[in-house]
């Protein structure tokens, strides 16, 4: 999947096809300026995803 140049609301669908499909995350934030994804787990357990880690 290439992410490079994807339009914002593209992306924004992408992330709602997964959220639908995953049961176990409770929430997403995104934080642009630190490039990074804040996902909590329906335990209330936060996930903290760096975007480098999806440009490899």
């Amino acid at each position: 999947m290439k992410i490079e140049g994807m339009k914002y609301t593209e992306a924004l669908r992408k992330l709602n096809d997964v959220m639908q499909g995953r049961e176990d995350i409770k929430e997403v934030k995104f934080d642009k300026e630190n490039n990074m994804f804040e996902v909590t787990d329906i335990n209330g357990h936060v996930h903290l995803c760096f975007g480098d880690e999806f440009n490899k």
